[in-house]
Formats: structure tokens, sequence, C-alpha cells
């Protein structure tokens, strides 16, 4: 099974074990967070793309920041919507890999 795949189901299987807490959190939010954790997985996730729309990808963006980026959102597992910040960084990705067949 894929890393993204798992991690999803690993997510879906303890949201509704009930062992994690879940706060949706949008990327695109301005969101004054406490936790230093979300910020930096929230603001790695939205440096991918160029706005809010995530439809274009930042010109910085590579398979080592996505990877950045998914290794601070395993940092805030329990702490945010993580399947929708995993989702941006599949995106991303699926971004990627066609600007590269171009």
């Amino acid at each position: 099974m894929k890393y993204s795949k798992l991690l999803l189901l690993t997510s879906f299987l303890c949201i509704s074990a009930g062992t994690i807490n879940t706060m949706t959190v949008n990327a695109a939010q301005q969101v004054t967070v406490s936790d230093s954790t979300v910020r930096n997985a929230l603001e790695a996730v939205n440096n991918l793309f160029t706005d809010n729309t995530y439809t274009t990808l930042s010109p910085n963006t590579t398979t080592e920041t996505i990877k950045e980026a998914r290794t601070l959102i395993l940092k805030a597992v329990g702490k945010c919507d993580i399947v929708h910040l995993s989702n941006l960084c599949k995106k991303a990705e699926s971004l990627l890999a066609l600007s590269v067949h171009l």
C-alpha cells in the first residue's frame, strides 16, 4: 500500500475509533493557531500553490517541498484535518507531474 493511502486509512480508522480529536482547518484561512506544528503544516501546504484556489503550483514547488509538507502534516496529526492537507499535497504532486510531462 502506498504511503499516502496508508496515512489516509490510518487517519480514518483513528478518527472513527475516537482516538484522535479532529479540528477542521482550511489551509487557505488566515487562522491564528497556537500550535506551531499546525501553523508550519498549513504554511508548507499553502506555499505549494500560488493562491487559495489550489489550481496553480508555486514556481518553487518541487517533489522535495511536497515531501517536506507531508512530513510537517504528520507532525500535526490529531491537531488539524490532516486528510484535507494530505489531499492538497496529492493534488500538488499531480500538478507537478503534469507540468513535467509537458
